[in-house]
């Protein structure tokens, strides 16, 4: 069987309003295959989104149902496990490549690297914008380990598919944070990262979407269990004294608090911090963000005072 260059996985549920803009910013290459994997949409949506993908006529592509779990971890892992190419490549259905796309799959399609990860960009609206803020001054350091930490998700990167396979990493197959678990791991298992400056993926806040919405315990706990299996992962390889040293008593209270008491138990907690008692509300979703930047800051002092991130 043909192996290609790249591999790019595109879930998509009910995106046939908008996926368009996504498709026609892909270039059409022999060494590309694209993968949209539909994930439980409405039958006429489903079709449509199909439609859309065929009348690009790319060299490559496919069209698979997710029958793992619902939401986009499943359908990221199912088009991994269909993947053929030497790299990986995710996108979401309502963002859109730059048209410099093309020359950077050209420029690293044969690299020996684990890891390409890409200078962070996104629409020029407010909330957009917003959601990249944090990463521009970590990418323009040149810590090539804390971007990868700290852009906890599959976007901005090229993903070697044979480091993946052998560590067997996939997403947490849930409707949020569902690529933490996997851009943590892939970032830990990586003997080498490379950087380029080149703005390739245009990050999109669509109105509606998860990112936008409020969520719901459900979600909260689902979001809550991956960043507390993330904490645990990062906590065993980073020495304790080094997180002690490296953050103020009430930001390592509540990194403690994340990691050790539980998803659930940490969300009540929260809610007990922010004033709201139990049951749980909403409120509590800014000592869970609160909880998991501090995380990350940790996991950048570690690296940037002698932690190699290999344990």
């Amino acid at each position: 069987m043909e192996q290609l260059a790249y591999s790019l996985i595109i879930p998509v549920h009910n995106s046939a309003g908008y996926v368009n803009t996504l498709f026609e910013s892909i270039p059409h290459r022999a060494d590309l295959e694209v993968i949209v994997v539909d994930d439980r949409s409405e039958p006429e949506q489903a079709a449509r989104t199909r439609e859309l993908l065929d009348a690009q006529a790319f060299p490559h592509s496919r069209f698979l149902q997710n029958l793992r779990g619902p939401g986009a971890g499943g359908a990221r892992n199912t088009g991994m496990d269909h993947a053929r190419g030497r790299w990986l490549v995710f996108a979401d259905s309502d963002d859109s490549f730059t048209a410099e796309f093309d020359a950077a799959l050209t420029r690293w399609a044969d690299t020996a690297c684990d890891i390409v990860l890409f200078r962070p960009y996104a629409a020029a609206d407010q909330a957009s914008q917003d959601a990249i803020t944090y990463l521009l001054p970590v990418f323009d350091s040149g810590d090539a380990f804390a971007y990868g930490l700290l852009s906890h998700h599959v976007l901005w990167r090229f993903v070697r598919r044979d480091l993946v396979e052998l560590g067997a990493i996939r997403c947490t197959e849930s409707s949020v944070g569902n690529d933490t678990w996997f851009a943590l791991s892939a970032v830990s298992a990586a003997t080498t990262l490379r950087q380029d400056p080149t703005p390739i993926y245009r990050h999109q806040i669509r109105k509606g979407s998860l990112t936008q919405h409020a969520h719901s315990f459900g979600e909260l706990a689902a979001r809550a269990d991956i960043q507390v299996a993330a904490a645990k992962l990062i906590r065993h390889a980073a020495p304790k004294e080094l997180w002690r040293v490296a953050l103020p008593t009430k930001d390592w209270l509540l990194v403690r608090a994340l990691a050790w008491c539980g998803p659930l138990g940490y969300l009540r907690l929260a809610a007990r911090l922010a004033g709201h008692g139990l049951p749980y509300s909403r409120a509590a979703r800014n000592p869970i963000l609160l909880a998991w930047n501090t995380l990350r800051r940790a996991a950048i002092v570690a690296r940037r005072t002698g932690w190699s991130g290999h344990g």
